[in-house]
């Protein structure tokens, strides 16, 4: 019968690093890839209509729904 309280110890810190190395890129790196990215301008000549920071909209779109 394993002990209780620190039975997985090893383990926890075999893996910690990824661990902290995912909740950061959660936590901030997602944030900091997106606001490093330049925006594109896409231009339609049929319709004569551009997109544009699309980028922007998606980091507005993912503040709300994950912040």
């Amino acid at each position: 019968m394993a002990k209780k309280g620190g039975e997985f110890k090893e383990l926890e810190e075999l893996v910690r690093h990824h661990i902290d190395s995912f909740d950061y890129m959660v936590d901030r790196g997602l944030e900091i890839m997106l606001d490093n990215i330049k925006p594109v301008r896409i231009y339609d000549p049929h319709t004569d209509t551009s997109l544009s920071h699309i980028l922007l909209v998606f980091s507005v779109l993912f503040d709300q729904i994950f912040c």
